[in-house]
């Protein structure tokens, strides 16, 4: 029986990852939330790399917000965006802030011979 493992690369160009922003208000009314996440939709200073800004809202919890920041690089070394960083902190206000980064992993299949 011959056994493998997965192997995963990240390549150096077109490197894929998101920023994840989630959020949950301390509050149910969400009023000023709602304008602070449609100024992030038309912010026109979030950087070159932000190809695509996604937001979800929890399905059952109308306080869990997660924002989904897009980004494409030419650098495997990413970490937290300034445009990431600074809406991160405008929303501690509402309540508890999680900021992570998630880099794009892609299989390269099982080892060829043995």
């Amino acid at each position: 029986m011959s056994t493998f493992a997965l192997e995963f690369i990240v390549e150096e160009l077109n490197v894929r990852w998101i920023e994840i922003i989630e959020i949950r208000s301390l509050s149910n009314t969400n009023a000023l939330l709602d304008l602070n996440l449609q100024a992030l939709m038309a912010d026109p200073s979030a950087e070159k790399k932000l190809k695509k800004i996604e937001i979800y809202r929890h399905g059952d919890l109308a306080t869990d917000w997660s924002i989904h920041l897009h980004y494409v690089s030419d650098s495997i070394d990413v970490g937290e965006s300034p445009f990431g960083v600074r809406f991160a902190s405008l929303m501690k206000e509402f309540g508890f802030v999680h900021h992570s980064i998630w880099k794009e992993m892609r299989w390269c299949g099982p080892p060829t011979g043995e």
